[in-house]
């Protein structure tokens, strides 16, 4: 029995565009996002890892929710024979419908990786009323 592709020497190079190119150059992947119902509202839980804060922005306009991220950075070696340098551009961004929500109580926060938002059914749209049957 023989392989139809034959097997390459490994090498640093063999793996240029592997995974980790495939992993950043995947625009489904990333902002993995958790939404959960509670009594009064909604928690939202985003996964943003390799971003800080400062590159996160979340709006609310016209009834819908925006979370958008942006990130530029570049990893350089500083001597004539590096092998391989890396820069890093991206931007990704997420919308929610704010239907019934109070936008004025909308609360972020963000902590290792992992962005948070609360928000609060509009109290007009909390309601348990029994209909009468006539």
């Amino acid at each position: 029995m023989f392989d139809l592709i034959p097997a390459r020497p490994r090498s640093m190079f063999n793996n240029f565009f592997g995974d980790d190119f495939v992993r950043m150059m995947d625009a489904s992947r990333g902002m993995e996002t958790d939404i959960k119902e509670t009594e009064t509202g909604y928690e939202i839980s985003m996964d943003v890892p390799g971003y800080e804060k400062g590159d996160i922005n979340v709006s609310a306009k016209n009834d819908v929710l925006t979370v958008s991220v942006e990130k530029s950075e570049e990893k350089e070696e500083k001597n004539d024979s590096y092998i391989r340098r890396e820069r890093c551009y991206g931007k990704q961004q997420r919308s929610f419908s704010l239907a019934g929500i109070d936008q004025d109580s909308i609360d972020a926060s963000f902590e290792n990786g992992v962005l948070k938002i609360t928000l609060n059914k509009d109290a007009k749209y909390i309601t348990d009323k029994k209909i009468e049957i006539k």
